[in-house]
């Protein structure tokens, strides 16, 4: 993806089902958004948005402030915006991701990883209703574990992380970052003569953990195909994955050339089903992301039960399945978040 693979750092276990691109028609319904269901806020150039406790946190990398703005959707307002943007000690160059999670003495916390800086911060939400500048915070920093991380997500036994991880796909790690594993596979190579690093960098994506911490889901952009993992201590398991068409790309004057259909670019967990957005656009280097306006909806046993589309291109979305509301994020024409009743 242009705009994203631009600011992020150069950094599959057996298949238990897989279904074939013509199971997909079954049910497609389309949807559209009204006018006013769109939250204009003022933003730069976001990349990211994340529900929790009835708030949308967005990532905006492009700001001069803050990267995460907090907005109310029962408010409809900003109530709060944190992490600050720069090289001091509690500011970030970038924000691969944001994880939430409920600590071991049941405090809600957030944490933002900072892959320029390879650190993890966590705020305790728990206190002063999101006023972050009153909010205590602790650190980890993950500088000297040998290997370059792009997202790193809390979970029951430590921590999940994807990245420039030559072994395998996913390194996992207790809290104090020692007994490090090296779990999950990366998609076979189209050409054997394709160097590891470029392949790693292939299979590139993004990693969504469930509210419990018990799966979670990957997907690769240049590779039609989305994989549900689960977690079992600090063991990871493929349960299933979805795909459409193999990885296949060539390297082009040390650039990788996709010869396939960008896939899945967004995924959110429901209580009982999955969502994710599929582009199945070719890549183009005219637009400043990649976007799609199917959203793909799986069971937990990884069956395509409905294809909804949506009337504008997106490249980002989260469900909040309390509202029955679906919001996506685009850039096309200008930033917008949109609102979707499902």
């Amino acid at each position: 993806m242009k705009y994203f693979n631009s600011i992020i750092l150069l950094f599959t276990i057996a298949i238990c089902s897989s279904c074939s691109k013509n199971e997909q028609d079954n049910l497609v319904e389309t949807i559209n958004a009204n006018p006013f269901d769109s939250i204009s806020i003022s933003m730069e150039l976001p990349s990211g948005i994340n529900i929790y406790d009835n708030k949308l946190f967005i990532t905006d990398l492009f700001s001069s402030d803050s990267l995460i703005i907090v907005y109310d959707l029962l408010k409809n307002q900003i109530v709060s915006s944190f992490g600050k943007k720069g090289e001091g000690p509690e500011e970030f160059l970038h924000i691969s991701n944001i994880d939430f999670f409920t600590n071991k003495d049941g405090n809600c916390n957030i944490s933002l990883f900072d892959p320029v800086k390879q650190r993890m911060v966590t705020y305790n939400i728990a206190e002063h209703n999101y006023n972050f500048a009153n909010i205590s915070k602790s650190e980890v920093a993950f500088k000297n574990i040998g290997n370059r991380l792009h997202e790193c997500y809390n979970t029951a036994f430590g921590f999940l992380g994807t990245g420039f991880i030559e072994e395998k796909k996913y390194l996992t790690c207790s809290d104090s970052l020692t007994d490090i594993e090296y779990q999950g596979l990366y998609r076979p190579k189209p050409n054997k003569s394709i160097p590891e690093s470029t392949h790693i960098i292939a299979n590139y994506g993004k990693t969504i953990v469930s509210k419990n911490k018990d799966m979670f889901i990957e997907i690769i952009y240049n590779t039609p195909v989305i994989s549900l993992y689960r977690i079992e201590n600090d063991k990871i398991r493929k349960s299933w994955e979805y795909l459409i068409k193999e990885q296949d790309y060539e390297v082009i004057d040390g650039s990788i050339k996709n010869k396939t259909p960008m896939g899945y670019l967004s995924a959110s967990f429901g209580d009982n089903q999955i969502y994710a957005l599929y582009s199945g656009e070719y890549d183009s280097q005219d637009e400043i992301a990649s976007y799609g306006k199917e959203i793909h909806i799986f069971n937990y046993n990884g069956e395509l039960k409905k294809k909804v589309i949506i009337d504008i291109p997106a490249f980002q979305l989260d469900v909040d399945e309390k509202s029955e509301t679906l919001y996506i994020l685009s850039h096309l024409p200008e930033p917008i978040i949109r609102k979707y009743n499902l």
